[in-house]
């Protein structure tokens, strides 16, 4: 029998994996609908074991809670990084046997890129997938339901149960058919919706990585044009400093020679070359040179 498998860790998605469960039972058959139980006693065989739970696997749903990608062994080992780890086992498996694989993001959980996943993983993200919030449960689960009644159709090529949301739509059955249509045609259309996110997510993550280099560029060159001003100032000072010392120093050889300039022109006294003033001669004097 066909059956969709739910691939989880218990530690990420326990909660989330039982209520989705019990929605895809309810819609499609408790016996069609399997939920990965790890418990503490692992099988010798990993591979083997993983092998045989996969076997009447047609879909293969990977719940991917925040937790999923870093979730670490009692070691600190990153269990994805283990090559018997039960979920890489599940994913890789499903991937090799070309099993459609949809991942299942759980409370605003995102795709890992494909750098971090192991390289038998690394395909998971070029999968088709969809995300379940707890405020939006039931118009999400109904959104994954439709989405695996399209599946399971197309690698069955019989139909499939159209979901509970469409059936209870209408009592007519022209009506029913219809509406039931129109919602595989639009849930179904659009499965490409992950891919189209990421892409966004990728040209946002780029577009600020583009921003924060534009803005450090813009800081460098507003650090460069700071120094370079600082520069241009402490230049400016040094000349300045220089013609106010080279002014003061005309302006001292000036003064010096002003001093010089009076010094050389001061009017001269007789008295000071021994010249005797000429004017009248004292009687006395007249008398004495007379004499003979």
């Amino acid at each position: 029998m066909d059956s969709i498998f739910l691939s989880h860790r218990r530690a990420d998605a326990e909660g989330p994996a039982g209520r989705l469960f019990q929605s895809l039972a309810d819609q499609f058959g408790r016996g069609v609908v399997l939920l990965d139980q790890p418990g503490p006693d692992k099988p010798r065989d990993a591979r083997k074991s993983v092998d045989e739970r996969l076997a009447p696997c047609r879909v293969l749903l990977v719940l991917i809670g925040k937790g999923w990608l870093q979730a670490r062994d009692d070691t600190g080992l990153r269990c994805l990084d283990k090559p018997r780890d039960p979920v890489r086992l599940e994913i890789a498996t499903a991937l090799r046997r070309g099993i459609p694989v949809l991942p299942v993001l759980l409370g605003g959980a995102t795709m890992p890129h494909e750098g971090e996943l192991p390289d038998d993983l690394q395909d998971l993200v070029m999968c088709d997938g969809a995300e379940l919030t707890p405020a939006q449960w039931p118009t999400d689960v109904q959104r994954l339901i439709a989405t695996l009644a399209r599946v399971l159709g197309q690698n069955h090529g019989t139909a499939v149960p159209v979901p509970t949301a469409v059936a209870a739509a209408g009592r007519r059955r022209w009506g029913t058919w219809l509406l039931g249509l129109a919602v595989l045609a639009g849930l179904g259309g659009g499965s490409g919706w992950l891919l189209q996110r990421q892409a966004a997510e990728r040209a946002r993550d780029a577009a600020a990585a583009e921003m924060r280099n534009f803005l450090v560029r813009e800081r460098e060159a507003a650090d460069a044009a700071a120094a370079a001003q600082q520069r241009l100032a402490a230049e400016a000072s040094a000349a300045a400093d220089r013609l106010a010392r080279d002014r003061a120093l005309a302006e001292a050889a000036a003064a010096r020679r002003a001093l010089a300039a009076q010094a050389g022109h001061t009017p001269i006294g007789p008295t000071q070359v021994g010249i005797t003033p000429a004017g009248p001669t004292p009687a006395g004097t007249r008398q004495a040179a007379a004499q003979p």
